[in-house]
């Protein structure tokens, strides 16, 4: 690594762990992470693990000039401007990042992607392989999480500037990720992950009145999905199902609920009422 800018990381970092410092005191989360995509297709990161930081840049980086998982992710979110997904259960050997996070013990993660007019940003909340069930926080939290990657963006731009980061970021993506983005026609249909295929479960159970009620894995999905703000025909693309299977589903779980209204729904998903088993 570059020793300049193992300096230069490593100050970021004094200067930011009284951003990060609640997070792991509070939160329960193991590491975080923060990574700018530039449209050249390098990008810059930094994550609370300092051992990570060297190890991704030493000896990770310079055998992987482009890192498909992070390809995928940037491509998704510039198709739709927002991209969130897990990385938990056992990786694919064959996906090189996520295995060699899985032996870091950097785990359990949820990662938020925005679309900028310049850049792709990332956050990366994480925890431990063992901590399956920060899972639940996560889904529950959404909203909190997303204020906090918000006030640490701040932060991490006062202490630092783009101009900065760009000079010292380093081959990640294909620059063809960006360059295609312009040939996407508008109205494309595009078919993107759900958030809830990625999680370990078969079926969600939500807790009323000290019922244990089960809902089903599409249920969940579309629950999901729900969560975050998609039309009833927006999650039948995710999904690849008709509209009319998706009302069926919602359907569904208002008869098992007892509720009966979207925002009685959504309450429900935001308010801890619900439990995402692991099986296994």
């Amino acid at each position: 690594m570059n020793a300049s800018l193992l300096s230069y990381r490593v100050e970021l970092l004094d200067r930011l762990t009284p951003v990060l410092e609640p997070l792991s005191s509070e939160l329960s989360i193991h590491a975080f992470g923060y990574r700018l995509f530039f449209p050249n297709g390098k990008s810059f990161g930094l994550c609370s693990n300092n051992e990570w930081n060297v190890f991704f840049e030493n000896q990770f980086l310079p055998q992987n000039d482009h890192i498909s998982r992070y390809g995928d992710e940037v491509a998704q979110t510039l198709k739709k401007g927002k991209y969130f997904c897990a990385r938990t259960g056992v990786p694919d050997p064959s996906d090189r990042l996520c295995s060699v996070l899985y032996g870091f013990d950097i785990w359990n993660s949820l990662c938020i992607y925005y679309k900028n007019e310049d850049f792709v940003e990332s956050f990366y909340f994480t925890s431990t392989k063992e901590n399956r069930d920060i899972i639940n926080f996560y889904l529950n939290n959404l909203k909190l999480l997303e204020r906090y990657a918000s006030h640490f963006k701040g932060k991490f731009l006062e202490a630092t500037n783009l101009d900065d980061l760009a000079e010292l970021s380093e081959p990640t993506v294909s620059a063809d990720i960006f360059a295609n983005q312009s040939t996407q026609g508008d109205n494309e249909e595009i078919k993107i992950k759900s958030f809830s295929e990625s999680l370990p479960i078969r079926k969600l159970v939500v807790n009323r009145d000290g019922q244990s009620i089960v809902l089903s894995k599409r249920e969940a999905e579309c629950l999901c999905y729900m969560a975050f703000g998609k039309t009833m025909k927006e999650i039948a693309t995710c999904l690849n199902l008709s509209p009319r299977t998706v009302e069926f589903y919602v359907d569904n779980m208002k008869k098992k609920t007892g509720f009966y209204s979207k925002s009685q729904l959504l309450n429900m998903f935001f308010s801890g009422q619900t439990e995402w088993p692991i099986p296994g």
